[in-house]
């Protein structure tokens, strides 16, 4: 019997020493969410521990979308820990254009620190004069190197942003171009002095600031190729076609250890580097009436 309570007692010693201190670590806090109309909150948990981060989703209903400002403005987005503001990273804010009207969503994010968090978002309309709004549209054009326009109906990318922002709140669009292709530049209408082009861990992105008196405007933004312009018969890549080229070639079919293009040799479009190609590019070099391809 003896032996048996001192058994009792090793257990119960093993148990203060492994599951108190266990739950003496979780501590955890909650998340409260005020009463919002016109919109729904979400959290995705509902009691966090200090230095967690947990994430609001708010979505507006039909013709309504969260008030979320980058300023110090009461009226917005806010999260406090007793009177103390705590800081979020905004995540995203974005319109959902359907046959009804618009719906706003937004998602963001912040670190739970030590205390009850309260969530406060309201919902403001968006056929509202005040606090006022604007649109940001966009579409995508393909150009040169130099700039110039290119007939090309492939849009080789796409665009991430834009919709309705309130007019003090700025915004941005996240330019994606199609592997070959890189930013080239991008025009406002009406033109703006307010925009500029930066790049950051999102990749190329277009920024506008937000301000009083904003209206709404149009990013055309310009992709440029990033693959070298093939010059027919320019077999060294030299950037004309010329009587060295036509050598090259048949130094080539020798077997000679000598760089080709073999892209710009084939004028023939065959595919190859022969001796076809060599002499259309000794005519073309000698003024005949031929094209290379």
């Amino acid at each position: 019997m003896k032996r048996f309570l001192g058994f009792a007692v090793f257990l119960l010693f093993l148990a203060s020493c492994c599951i108190l201190p266990a739950s003496a670590e979780s501590t955890s806090y909650q998340v409260k969410i005020l009463y919002t109309r016109n919109g729904t909150v979400t959290v995705d948990r509902s009691a966090a521990a200090p230095g967690e981060q947990v994430t609001v989703t708010a979505v507006g209903n039909t013709g309504y979308r969260p008030y979320i400002s980058t300023s110090d403005d009461y009226s917005a987005a806010s999260i406090y820990c007793g009177e103390q503001s705590i800081a979020f990273d905004w995540l995203t804010n974005q319109y959902i254009v359907g046959e009804e009207g618009d719906s706003g969503a937004s998602e963001f994010v912040f670190t739970m620190p030590e205390g009850d968090v309260t969530v406060r978002i309201p919902f403001v309309s968006l056929s509202e004069a005040v606090p006022g709004f604007y649109t940001v549209t966009f579409s995508l054009e393909t150009v040169d190197a130099s700039g110039n326009p290119v007939q090309d109906s492939v849009p080789h990318g796409r665009i991430e942003g834009g919709g309705r922002f309130v007019k003090t709140e700025s915004g941005y669009v996240i330019v994606i171009p199609e592997e070959g292709w890189a930013y080239h530049s991008f025009r406002c209408e009406p033109e703006r002095n307010d925009i500029e082009f930066s790049m950051d861990d999102y990749g190329h992105r277009v920024l506008f600031w937000g301000g009083e008196n904003l209206q709404d405007f149009h990013i055309t933004v310009f992709l440029a190729s990033t693959a070298p312009k093939r010059i027919p018969g320019d077999a060294d890549a030299n950037g004309a076609a010329e009587l060295s080229d036509a050598l090259l070639i048949l130094q080539y079919m020798a077997g000679e250890n000598v760089t080709i293009n073999i892209g710009n040799a084939d004028v023939s479009g065959d595919g190859e580097a022969d001796i076809q190609d060599a002499l259309l590019i000794l005519q073309y070099v000698c003024g005949w009436d031929v094209t290379l391809r």
